[in-house]
């Protein structure tokens, strides 16, 4: 549905002579000597590639974690970063999770306003999605992840902006209970559907996909720890879907009373009650991988993240706010 790129391999096999040479440009020509690193503020971690090769090192969060380009790390602070090498044509990266000096702040606890906290932010490995700026700063650092929200490296796509999607009231408080916005949209579609998502991008080059999106690959090591989040108002009865981007779209399908289909008539996934006040809803991921969900980023990079769709019905509304995936 999306713009997609892949990557073929080839090898050349030289029966009764030597063994099998990668071609340079092949990703699995070069390896790193490991792809998820956990190190304490301070601390240094060597990377090695293999076979040996001069590479180009670069951390995407200096301010997390900085690489010189001998491939070693040094962690400045509670945080991910995402550590990249490339070696000519071919692009290796690793996750780089920095935790405080002595385990200060840890996860899902000793954070700041730890005892104002919504339950829903006593969590951690964040993934967020859509979270406003005084509920974020109540996280402890070294829980988020990944933050997708609107940035310099990503932004809310509507699909035929205007035509299938007008903005909506943001008058109020939040789910939070802040003063603060959150994501608000009317269907208008005259083209019959209505749609967008969260795209990132790499800065240099709106065609290929942000580095940090590799980082939801992390989920797939045990999606049954993982909770998908979002809050939603609404005073129709209109149905909506979340859509998470892995090698395949997976749909949430969300509806306002059990028994309720979506606009093509599929059965919806989960129900919240439309009465004009922030509903909570909280799935395991299990919801979305029991569907066919995986994220392996290094077989089928994605530019988004997050998708939202209403379908074509005149005047449904999309309110949501508090969206992300977390371990609670």
């Amino acid at each position: 549905m999306k713009k997609l790129f892949a990557v073929a391999l080839a090898a050349l096999t030289l029966v009764g002579f030597s063994a099998c040479k990668k071609e340079k440009n092949d990703p699995e020509a070069y390896k790193l000597n490991q792809t998820q690193v956990s190190i304490e503020e301070g601390a240094t971690f060597q990377f090695t590639i293999t076979p040996a090769a001069t590479a180009v090192w670069s951390s995407n969060k200096a301010e997390v974690a900085t690489v010189d380009q001998k491939g070693l790390v040094t962690a400045v602070k509670a945080g991910n970063a995402i550590v990249s090498a490339k070696v000519g044509d071919v692009e290796l990266s690793a996750m780089v999770t920095v935790t405080a000096k002595g385990g200060e702040g840890g996860e899902g606890g000793g954070g700041k306003g730890d005892e104002s906290r919504h339950v829903s932010l006593k969590g951690s490995e964040y993934f967020l999605f859509q979270l406003d700026a005084t509920s974020f700063d109540k996280l402890p650092s070294n829980v988020v992840v990944a933050d997708y929200r609107p940035s310099d490296h990503s932004f809310i796509d509507v699909w035929a902006a205007g035509e299938t999607y007008a903005a909506g009231n943001t008058t109020g408080t939040n789910f939070y209970g802040e003063a603060e916005g959150w994501v608000s949209f009317t269907v208008v579609a005259p083209q019959g559907w209505s749609g967008g998502g969260i795209r990132c991008v790499n800065p240099e080059n709106s065609e290929v996909a942000n580095a940090d999106n590799a980082l939801l690959d992390k989920i797939m090591q045990a999606p049954q720890d993982y909770y998908f989040h979002v809050a939603m108002k609404s005073t129709d009865t209109k149905s909506h879907h979340f859509r998470l981007y892995g090698t395949s779209e997976v749909d949430l399908v969300i509806g306002a009373v059990e028994g309720d289909t979506d606009f093509e008539g599929n059965p919806c996934d989960v129900f919240f009650k439309r009465d004009g006040s922030w509903q909570e809803i909280e799935v395991p991921m299990t919801v979305f991988t029991n569907k066919g969900l995986v994220f392996n980023s290094s077989v089928k990079p994605q530019l988004y993240v997050l998708g939202f769709v209403s379908g074509g019905q005149v005047g449904a509304s999309l309110q949501y706010d508090a969206c992300f995936i977390y371990k609670k």
